[in-house]
């Protein structure tokens, strides 16, 4: 018993330690704060072409989520990262 609880104990470590992280400068609270504009309705848009229209590209699929990067379908920018747990 105690086993196995050691056990859930290294998986959640593991998945802590191992989780993407998104740099501070890339996350949708940076791109808002960038674009205060960008926001239209509960909205995300583009800050160039104005369009709400975002496409999610995975990047990687790790133990703590799935990296994702926020794309603008119509120039392809992109826009913003964010991780899914």
């Amino acid at each position: 018993m105690v086993f196995l609880g050691m056990i859930g104990v290294v998986w959640l470590l593991l998945r802590i330690v191992s989780a993407p992280r998104v740099p501070k400068e890339r996350t949708l609270e940076a791109y808002l704060k960038r674009h205060p504009d960008c926001l239209d309705h509960g909205w995300v848009i583009c800050y160039r072409c104005r369009i709400s229209s975002i496409w999610m590209k995975q990047y990687g699929v790790y133990p703590g989520g799935v990296l994702h990067s926020h794309i603008c379908r119509q120039c392809g920018e992109e826009l913003y990262q964010s991780v899914l747990r």
